[in-house]
């Protein structure tokens, strides 16, 4: 009887360890070391810095808002650039009479509700296109705890500044394209060589005569700039990427499941028949494509490719 109890304990003993082992394995296989998980990389972000040979690997990073007081000096390069970033700071900072100072009509109270009150912080600073004797600047900024990104629309003439518009962006700030981009023969697509650089995303809807020469224009004048022009098919049109072929258009011809009506932008339309998205290096939706509309800069005789580097520059699809 005594050597029956010992060998059932000990075969109890046994199955209670490999109990113990299945259970750890379980769990391994179940619930993996934290940093051994890779998350997919987003459709389209800013390139991750090079890791040393002696540092683990880095992910690719995440797009971002810019951080406060993260204002590039490269943005701020002209005379009225660099009064717009320094009114648009003065009256975020409480200095609402410093910066009507620096005004033409524009009232202190008025600065108080349009710019102190939303707690902005001044990123940088661009050129719109425009006609002669005035510039329309871009300021981009964060506001609030949340560091919602947004932008002002400002007109400077004669050493002030004359007007001012804002803040502008779609409901929830600006964010990324969060559309998912499928390739020619609907695949899932390698966003990988994209990291970094602009992007102009064109759709036709009723795409008038010239449409196709304007494609090929952009992207033979922006591609070296670091900004790539592609042919999105949020609908069918094979007729029209033969066109586009056919008129000297070389780049890529993506898909998806979606339309580009339903992105978050301020203010939606169209170029030449087409509807588009301008998406900037870290990967956020900015403008629609009538961004290139000269028209609505005052500039009527004008090509869209005349303005384009500007209108670029300005919402951030190349430096």
């Amino acid at each position: 009887m005594r050597n029956a109890g010992v060998y059932l304990l000990s075969v109890l003993l046994i199955a209670g360890a490999l109990s113990a082992v299945v259970s750890m394995a379980t769990m391994q296989w179940l619930y993996p070391q934290r940093g051994t998980d890779r998350a997919p990389a987003p459709a389209h972000s800013a390139p991750a810095a090079p890791a040393s040979a002696a540092a683990p690997e880095k992910q690719p990073a995440q797009p971002q808002p810019a951080t406060k007081n993260a204002v590039n000096p490269a943005f701020a390069a002209t005379p009225e650039e660099t009064l717009a970033l320094e009114f648009i700071r003065r009256a975020a900072g409480g200095d609402v009479q410093g910066a009507a100072a620096l005004s033409d009509g524009l009232t202190a109270e008025a600065l108080r509700g349009s710019v102190t009150f939303h707690s902005v912080s001044a990123q940088r600073a661009a050129t719109l296109p425009g006609p002669r004797g005035s510039v329309n600047v871009q300021v981009w900024v964060l506001i609030g705890p949340n560091q919602t990104r947004s932008l002002y629309q400002l007109t400077v003439a004669g050493g002030k500044v004359r007007s001012l518009k804002g803040p502008m962006a779609p409901e929830g700030g600006f964010g990324p394209f969060g559309l998912t981009l499928l390739d020619e023969q609907a695949r899932p697509l390698d966003m990988t060589p994209y990291r970094g650089r602009g992007l102009v995303l064109i759709s036709p809807r009723t795409p008038e005569p010239g449409l196709a020469e304007l494609v090929r224009q952009l992207q033979a004048a922006c591609g070296p700039q670091g900004v790539d022009v592609v042919l999105l098919m949020d609908i069918r049109s094979p007729d029209w990427v033969a066109a586009a072929r056919a008129a000297g258009y070389t780049g890529p011809v993506w898909r998806v499941k979606a339309r580009l009506e339903d992105v978050p932008l301020v203010s939606k339309g169209s170029l030449m028949g087409a509807y588009g998205v301008l998406i900037d290096r870290e990967g956020f939706a900015v403008a629609s494509l009538a961004a290139l509309d000269p028209f609505q800069y005052g500039l009527p005789d004008e090509a869209p490719p005349a303005i384009a580097t500007s209108v670029f520059r300005a919402y951030g699809l190349m430096p």
